[in-house]
């Protein structure tokens, strides 16, 4: 059985290095020389990422304080106690304790 080809030589590239490729015909991600216009340009993109980053993280944060802010401002809170009273109304029984309950719970209030 003869051995199998070893990694580092695959039978495949016969003797081709990887460094005699073209840069050329390599993707634009795996060029190693980048013109001076092009780096300036990804450094700006770069910046303008992150100051949007930071910027919408700070907005955020401003958003969720206003909003707890909010939530917890203390709200003026009315009653209005109605209650029925049949003193006119003889064929209605006598409401007692509801105007007694209403009572307490104006006290409580």
């Amino acid at each position: 059985m003869p051995n199998p080809p070893r990694p580092s030589d695959p039978s495949w590239r016969k003797g081709v290095k990887p460094a005699e490729r073209k840069q050329e015909t390599l993707p634009a991600w795996r060029r190693e020389e980048q013109s001076p216009a092009d780096a300036s340009n990804g450094k700006r993109r770069r910046t303008l990422k992150i100051s949007l980053g930071v910027l919408g993280m700070v907005g955020g944060l401003a958003g969720l304080i206003v909003l707890l802010i909010w939530l917890r401002l203390p709200r003026n809170v009315s009653f209005i106690f109605a209650g029925s009273g049949y003193e006119k109304n003889l064929a209605v029984p006598h409401n007692a304790y509801g105007w007694l309950g209403l009572n307490h719970l104006a006290k409580w209030t």
